[in-house]
Formats: C-alpha cells, sequence, structure tokens
C-alpha cells in the first residue's frame, strides 16, 4: 500500500516538472508603442492598453508622448487593445515571437458625445408673463447652441453635450440671467428663466434731412422712431433739422418720408447721455403719376385790356437759351419777352412787368398777360398770349437743380444748374404764392419727334413747387396725426406729445401768416389791371382764410392736449382726492351768530 502511494507521488511530481519545462519552452517577449489621436496625429496621455484574453491581465498606460510598453506577454497570436474617456476603443491584432520585441502603434477616433435636451420657459419675474422672443444660449458652445422662445415663453436647445452646463437667457428691455446645471444623456434638463425688467433709459437723437441730388435741407420731413407707441416723431424745420428727446438707448431705426421723395430708414444703437446724430438723405420720388409735367402749345391770342389794342400772334414758343428748363420766349407783333411758366403747384394771383406765374391744369387754355414798358421806358405795354396745356411722358434731366434763393437785395432768385454747370438764373418779382427760400424742384426736359422721325428738343418743364400754403397744410395733417396718437401714456410722454403739439402749432401760425404777407405784398402794386386785380382780391381772400384756419387749428390743438393733460392728471389722483370729503351735517356750514356778534 505505501508503495502504491509512493509511485503515485512521483508520477504527479514528474508530470508538474514537465509541464513547467512546456511552458519555459513557449518563452515571451515585450509589446510596445504609441497611442494618437486620429483626427490632430496629437500623442495622447492616460491610454489603457491592455493585452486580452490574459489572466492576471497584462496592460500599461500611456505617458506624455503616448508611449506605452507591456513585457511578459507569451509568443503567439495576441490582440490589444487601446481604451481612452472620449474616444472609441481600438483593437489591433499582432504576432508575438520569443524574444522580439513589438510595436503595435494605435489611432484613436474621437467619439460622438453624448447629449440631451435643454428645455423650459422665460417669464416676467413681476408680472409672471411669458416673454416671447428671449434669446437663450449654452454658454462657451462651439458651434452656438440657442433657441428663441414662442409666444408661450417656451424654447428648447437639443443636441448639449452632457456634463456641467451654464445657460443664458436675455432679451431687450430685461437684465440677462444665467443658470447652471449638470446634464445626463437621454434625459431633458428643464432650466426655467424669471427675468427682471431693466432699468430704462433715454436719450435724445437729432439730425437734417437733405435732398440726396442738390444736398438742399427739406422742410416738412417727418422723422419717426419705428416700433414706438404712441409714435415718437418730429418734423423737420425750414433748415431740414428735428430733434426727438425721450428715445430708449439700444438698437433703434429710424424713417424719414415727405410726399415728393423716396422714404429712408436708418438703424443705429444709441448710447445712454450721449445725443445721437441720425442724418437723412432723400431721393426725389420718380413716380409719374405724380408727376405735374405740362406742355404748352403755342396758340394765337388777342390782347386783354391792352391799351394800345396790339393783337398778340405767337410765331414760336421755345426755350429761352435752348437749355434751360423753366423759362419761355414768347415773340410777339411787338417785341419779344420772357415769361416764366412753371407748371407744377405755383399759383398765379398777381403779374409782373415781363414774368408771369400761373398754376396750369390738364386740357387748360388759359390768357397769360404780360407787363412791360416800352423801350423808350415811358409807357407800360400789356401783352397777351394764349395757352393750352396737356400732359406729356417726360423724363428728368438727370443731375439738374432747380431751387428758389433770395440774393443780397432781397429779390428772389429762380437758379436752374444742369449736368454740365451751366446756370441759368431767373428774376421772381415779389408777391404771389412764391415758393419759401431753399425750396427744391424738379426739371423735366421733354422729347418729340418730327413727321421724318428726327428727334428734337422741346421746352424743358419745371415740377414740384412747393407753396407756403401747401407746408401750411402738411402742418395741419402733422397736428391731427399727433391728436389721434393720444391715449394711454406715461406723464413724461404725455408731456413730451404737449409739448410737439405747442411746437408743431408754432410753425403752423407762422407758416400761415407768412403766406398772408406774401399777398399782402403783392397787393400793393399800383399797375395792376382789372383782372390782376380781381385775382389780387380772391388772392387775399385765400390767404386770410388760410391764416384763421392755421391759428384756429393750431389754437383747438394745443387746447385739445391741455384738456387731455388735466384729464390725464385727475385719472392719476387717488379716489380720496378726487373730490373733497362730506362733512357732518352740522359741519356742512357755519353756524348763524346772533345779530349783536
Amino acid at each position: 500500500m505505501r508503495k502504491s502511494i509512493g509511485i503515485s507521488m512521483l508520477i504527479i511530481v514528474g508530470l508538474m516538472l514537465l509541464n513547467v519545462g512546456l511552458v519555459s519552452a513557449q518563452g515571451s517577449t515585450a509589446i510596445g508603442g504609441t497611442v494618437i489621436d486620429a483626427v490632430t496625429n496629437e500623442p495622447i496621455e492616460g491610454v489603457v492598453v491592455q493585452v486580452d484574453g490574459i489572466d492576471p491581465v497584462l496592460s500599461a498606460s500611456t505617458d506624455a508622448l503616448g508611449m506605452y510598453s507591456i513585457a511578459d506577454v507569451p509568443v503567439g497570436t495576441q490582440t490589444v487593445t487601446a481604451s481612452f474617456a472620449g474616444y472609441d476603443s481600438q483593437t489591433a491584432a499582432t504576432e508575438v515571437l520569443d524574444a522580439v520585441e513589438v510595436t503595435v502603434n494605435i489611432s484613436l477616433q474621437p467619439s460622438a458625445p453624448a447629449t440631451t435636451t435643454i428645455g423650459g420657459t422665460v417669464t416676467d419675474i413681476d408680472t409672471g408673463e411669458p416673454i416671447q422672443g428671449a434669446l437663450v444660449q449654452v454658454d462657451g458652445s462651439d458651434p452656438v447652441l440657442s433657441a428663441s422662445t414662442d409666444a408661450s415663453g417656451v424654447y428648447s436647445i437639443a443636441d448639449v453635450p452632457v456634463g456641467e452646463q451654464t445657460v443664458t437667457a436675455s432679451v431687450d428691455g430685461y437684465d440677462s440671467q444665467t443658470a447652471a446645471t449638470e446634464l445626463f444623456e437621454s434625459i431633458e434638463a428643464i432650466v426655467d428663466f424669471d427675468l427682471q425688467p431693466s432699468l430704462q433709459v433715454f436719450t435724445t437723437i437729432s439730425g437734417t434731412v437733405t435732398d440726396a441730388i442738390s444736398g438742399e435741407p427739406i422742410e416738412g420731413v417727418v422723422v419717426q422712431v419705428d416700433g414706438t407707441d404712441p409714435a415718437l416723431k418730429e418734423m423737420t424745420d425750414a433748415s431740414g433739422g428735428y430733434a426727438i428727446a425721450g428715445v430708449l438707448v439700444g438698437d433703434q431705426t429710424f424713417t424719414a418720408s415727405v410726399d415728393g421723395y423716396d422714404s429712408e430708414t436708418v438703424g443705429k444703437e444709441l448710447v445712454a447721455d450721449v445725443e445721437a446724430t441720425v442724418d437723412f438723405s432723400l431721393q426725389p420720388s420718380e413716380d409719374e403719376d405724380e408727376a405735374e409735367e405740362k406742355e404748352v402749345e403755342e396758340k394765337e391770342g388777342r390782347v386783354a385790356g391792352s391799351r394800345k389794342g396790339y393783337v398778340g400772334t405767337v410765331a414760336s414758343i421755345t426755350d429761352a437759351s435752348g437749355t434751360d428748363p423753366g423759362s419761355f420766349i414768347i415773340k410777339t407783333k411787338n417785341r419779344e419777352v420772357t415769361i416764366l411758366i412753371p407748371s407744377g403747384g405755383l399759383e398765379s394771383i398777381t403779374k409782373f412787368p415781363g414774368q408771369d406765374s400761373r398754376s396750369l391744369e390738364d386740357g387748360a387754355n388759359v390768357a397769360v398777360l404780360v407787363e412791360f414798358l416800352d423801350k423808350g421806358g415811358s409807357e407800360l405795354i400789356q401783352e397777351a398770349q394764349q395757352i393750352i396745356v396737356k400732359p406729356t411722358p417726360k423724363a428728368p434731366i438727370v443731375g439738374a437743380v432747380v431751387k428758389i434763393t433770395t440774393n443780397d437785395k432781397g429779390v428772389r432768385i429762380l437758379s436752374i444748374m444742369r449736368p454740365n454747370g451751366k446756370v441759368k438764373e431767373i428774376r421772381l418779382g415779389g408777391g404771389g404764392h412764391l415758393p419759401e427760400v431753399g425750396d427744391v424742384v424738379t426739371a423735366f426736359e421733354g422729347r418729340d419727334r418730327d413727321t421724318d422721325g428726327a428727334e428734337k428738343n422741346e421746352p424743358p418743364i419745371v415740377k414740384g413747387l412747393v407753396r407756403a400754403g401747401d407746408v401750411r397744410q402738411r402742418l395741419e395733417k402733422f397736428l391731427d396725426d399727433l391728436n389721434d396718437e393720444e391715449g394711454e401714456q406715461t406723464p413724461e410722454a404725455a408731456e413730451r406729445h404737449e409739448r410737439r403739439v405747442a411746437e408743431v402749432a408754432k410753425k403752423l401760425e407762422k407758416h400761415s401768416s407768412k403766406q398772408l404777407e406774401l399777398v399782402q405784398g403783392a397787393s400793393k402794386n399800383k399797375n395792376l389791371t382789372r383782372e390782376a386785380a380781381r385775382e389780387m382780391k380772391d388772392g387775399l381772400e385765400r390767404a386770410e382764410s388760410g391764416r384763421d384756419q392755421g391759428a384756429a387749428k393750431a389754437t383747438a390743438a394745443k387746447a385739445k392736449a391741455k384738456e387731455n393733460r388735466a384729464k390725464r392728471e385727475r385719472q392719476s389722483r387717488p379716489d380720496n382726492q378726487s373730490r373733497p370729503e362730506s362733512r357732518p351735517d352740522n359741519q356742512s356750514r357755519p353756524e348763524s351768530r346772533p345779530d349783536n356778534q
């Protein structure tokens, strides 16, 4: 029995020694290499590289250079796996030979980050009402991750990387707010914001509105701050200047508009305590439907009220110099005289020696009276010319500038400057509904064809003259618009509104009086014919009516503004101050005293 046990032990020990010998015969070696980023080719530190299927585990971590080395790796076919946070794991197979170090380099591809969604609501902290249009943004995100709130104040931002994130909500009129949150994969995070209304700061804007072609200032232009309710707007004065107070700082847009010009909108960022300048340069409108373009046909006429009984037969009506619009030569039996016939908006109520201004409508067939002294200067001569007016399509003379100015002697001059630089000046005389100094008109030149098809020039046309009455009408309309805007206003806005009404009313009274002064000055002409005198009388009545109408409109506007202010003051009082407190019956009136007291 003991002999059998001994033999068995010897067999077991022999097998163990045989196994050890076999393992030693297989051999081992080392595996090493470098791990880099597949996108940047930069080495990655801290990557764990492991030989798969070996127990105990054989592994190593890369150093700052991305290098690793694993010793005692058995010979044979082996697989090596490299793994690191933020990268997809990579496995490589290699053949390991006894005592031959193997190099296995690995490139790791950055893995797509785990993401989730952030959503919530943005509200006003005071009212609890949702805020539409608020921008909610994940700070530091690249590309930027953001969303705007809808009408319910709700927002949602997708594909936000998990982990610690900060989110900021901002919108005009409120202080921005930032919130921090930790995000987890596949779990939507809710981040709500309650925004505090920011302290509103106001400033003043001012500037000048000019004609883009002539550079001259434009009076009567309405400049408005877009999006304001009630509207913040002002009208330019004679120098084209304006100023609007109480404009909220920040990004604002402003629009300038007036009849005869294309509107222009300008954006500007306003800063607190810094008065901003916003200038406009308006292009004249090219709407042919509004162009008052006329053509004068030559026609025979008889002298009206001529002391000599002359019959003025027209030989031709041509441009005075062949180039200058607005001035025409009428050849009569007696002599040549120059007559100014503006076709648009200039009403004649008097005559000047050698010149006449008259409003001509489509199809008009009227007599033009011209007064002048004879060659000796001793006798006043009257000539008459009958003209007919018809509309014709015209093209503007590009770059031509026509304007009214006053020279150092107080004489009004109509100046026409063509693109070639040549200037024609025409003395306008005095009186009548003359344009204001600085008014700008546009020159038009007619074209026609002879029977043989050859193109010929027709007399150029002047259009767009502005009368004092037109300015008055625009001011009246502006006052009506201001009063129509009266509604719920803050005390500050109401005060600004009342100041604007007063300023516009003052301008209206000034222009109405100026219009009357012009007509009264013309009425002093002692050489007026009967017809001219009749026209003068009608003109005086119209001017006086305009003056009275303008004054009444201004007074009514100021009274309404004053009434609205008083109404607001009454509404703003507490209930206990709206009427005097009632007193007890015994205090309703002083007690009567005996007669001896």
